[in-house]
């Protein structure tokens, strides 16, 4: 379901890195269905149905087998949201 975004591990020279442990998104598709949830370049993702993720293998792990809708914890300009991903 996240097939359309990039993310990569957290590192220092993000505004996140020390505040919150999950993989930053670094790029996705503008058309894509995280795209019209919200979810925008830069933002860091802490949980997947909230589940708590670390590292982008933990996120693939966990969006693989949904098909249907992904609740998203987000890190973003210092506060913590969730994304519906449809």
């Amino acid at each position: 379901m996240l097939d359309s975004v990039t993310v990569e591990k957290l590192s220092s020279v993000s505004d996140a890195y020390g505040k919150v442990q999950g993989a930053f998104v670094s790029s996705l598709i503008d058309s894509s269905k995280a795209a019209a949830a919200g979810l925008l370049p830069g933002d860091v993702i802490v949980s997947v149905n909230q589940h708590p993720v670390s590292t982008p293998q933990m996120v693939a792990d966990l969006t693989q087998k949904q098909d249907e809708i992904l609740l998203l914890g987000i890190f973003r300009d210092g506060r913590k949201l969730f994304l519906i991903v449809k």
